[in-house]
C-alpha cells in the first residue's frame, strides 16, 4: 500500500500508538505527567489535547467512566526506545 491509500500517515499512526500506550499506563494506576513525560509529550496540556482528540474525553473523565474496563483494554506492540 503506497502512502497515499493509507487512511492516515505515519505521524498518526506513531502518535496512535503512543497513545495507546499512555492509556494502559494511567489504567496501570501511573501519574499523568509521568506517563506524558514517557510517551514523548514535555507538556502534560498538550498530552491531555492529543489524548482529547483521539478518544473523545480528556484522560481524567475517561478512566473515571471506564476504570472497570481495563481488562478489556488491547496491549499495543511494546515501543522500542
Amino acid at each position: 500500500m503506497s502512502p497515499r491509500e493509507m487512511p492516515c500517515g505515519l505521524f498518526e499512526v506513531l502518535r496512535n500508538e503512543r497513545l495507546d500506550h499512555a492509556r494502559i499506563a494511567i489504567a496501570e494506576g501511573a501519574r499523568l505527567q509521568e506517563v506524558a513525560l514517557r510517551v514523548g509529550y514535555n507538556h502534560p496540556n498538550n498530552f491531555i489535547r492529543a489524548f482529547a482528540a483521539r478518544y473523545g474525553t480528556p484522560p481524567q473523565k475517561y478512566f473515571k467512566a471506564a476504570t472497570f474496563a481495563l481488562a478489556r483494554l488491547p496491549r499495543p506492540r511494546s515501543l522500542k526506545n
